[in-house]
């Protein structure tokens, strides 16, 4: 299966805080409750678990234009080997034409010069069964960040497990961005350690998601979301995203998140 996702967003990440973005078509329009949804070569930017829930090859690839040429490009890959399943993933994230600015006698003066900032992200999983109703997943990052001419690096891990007692229910869990800090110059920053539990409810035609997840220096946050199938090739997915005064900021009155997406598939793709 071939999966494919285009979308434009208004706001962008800054820093590794990439790593905090939903990636991947369902996800994103499930409102971020994909824990214990994973079931698909997305899983990899998620929960590695369910890899395992892979049955042939699949490939995923992610695009997303943000605000002031910003681009954010994924791909990511599966494979099934008899007792295991092999995934390997890329994130890049982009900004270029940014202007140069310098403090001048505590004023700030353009030197007409731009430059550009990267995050990259590299990641090979591996998942597997390890009783009926148990699977786990394990994956090993490498993280680098360039801002101009100066490049920092890190390393990361995540972990996850999936208990489907069965074929219609499934809890979830996964720890996600366990590694060093990175530092630059003389300023140093963790990486946005992320811890996840959810369920989920599938059925031929539907599925059903639900979240709470607690990232590195935000407030516990809340998600939800719903897949239909219309007919066999359309489906429509919703999400609502229960958002707290940390994650607003200064704009108290803006309202929870709400995404809508929808997906076609053809032969063996799907978009």
């Amino acid at each position: 299966m071939i999966s494919i996702m285009l979308v434009a967003s208004s706001s962008a990440a800054s820093g590794v805080a990439f790593l905090k973005v939903d990636v991947g078509a369902i996800a994103a329009g499930m409102g971020g409750a994909f824990v214990a949804v994973a079931d698909d070569v997305s899983s990899i930017w998620c929960n590695s678990a369910g890899l395992s829930m892979i049955k042939s090859e699949e490939i995923a690839l992610h695009h997303q234009d943000w605000l002031q040429d910003t681009r954010y490009e994924c791909l990511g890959y599966a494979y099934p080997a008899q007792n295991l399943t092999l995934g390997v993933s890329l994130n890049h994230l982009s900004l270029n034409h940014i202007p140069e600015i310098l403090n001048v006698n505590g004023e700030p003066s353009s030197t007409g010069r731009l430059f550009g900032a990267s995050d990259m992200s590299g990641m090979f999983a591996v998942s597997t069964q390890m009783s009926k109703n148990i699977f786990i997943g394990g994956g090993i990052k490498y993280l680098q960040e360039q801002l101009d001419n100066t490049t920092v690096n890190a390393e990361a891990i995540d972990l996850g497990c999936l208990y489907t007692p069965n074929n219609s229910f499934c809890l979830a869990s996964s720890i996600q961005n366990i590694g060093s800090q990175m530092q630059i110059d003389k300023d140093s920053f963790a990486l946005p350690l992320m811890y996840r539990i959810g369920v989920a409810w599938k059925t031929e035609s539907s599925c059903f998601g639900i979240e709470l997840n607690k990232v590195r220096g935000r407030d516990l946050r809340g998600c939800a979301g719903v897949e239909l199938s219309i007919n066999d090739p359309i489906t429509i997915r919703c999400g609502y995203q229960f958002l707290t005064d940390n994650d607003r900021g200064n704009f108290k009155g803006m309202p929870d998140r709400i995404s809508i997406g929808f997906g076609v598939k053809i032969g063996g793709t799907t978009m």
